[in-house]
Order: structure tokens, then sequence, then C-alpha cells
């Protein structure tokens, strides 16, 4: 069974993490996605954008990381 990856974090940190994966896993990236959120970003819309982000990802078992 494969896990996906949610990434939260402040930008560009959850971008750059994402790219980081790509260099040693390049050929899951599919399985891996990235949501930088400015600080003032409403939370209300950055959980919606989370929410759309990881339907995405499919039915896999999700693991969101936030910093």
């Amino acid at each position: 069974m494969t896990t996906s990856i949610l990434i939260m974090a402040h930008a560009p940190l959850a971008s750059a993490l994402r790219e980081c994966v790509g260099h040693v896993f390049a050929d899951r990236m599919d399985t891996v996605a990235a949501l930088d959120v400015q600080a003032s970003d409403d939370a209300q819309t950055v959980l919606q954008l989370a929410r759309d982000l990881r339907q995405t990802l499919g039915a896999l078992p999700v693991l969101v990381l936030t910093d």
C-alpha cells in the first residue's frame, strides 16, 4: 500500500520540500502535493484548498505534514 503526502507550510517551504522529494523519488511525485500558505491567507480558504489537494491524491491514505 502506498501513502500519499500533503505538505502544508508557509510559502515557499512546502513547494521547496516537494522539490526535495522529487530528487529522491522522482517516480512518485504524483503522490506528493504541496500547499504554500501565506501569512495573510484566510484559514477557511486554506482549509478548502487542502481538501481539494487531498482529493487530487486519490483514495490512498494521506500523511499531512505541516510546519
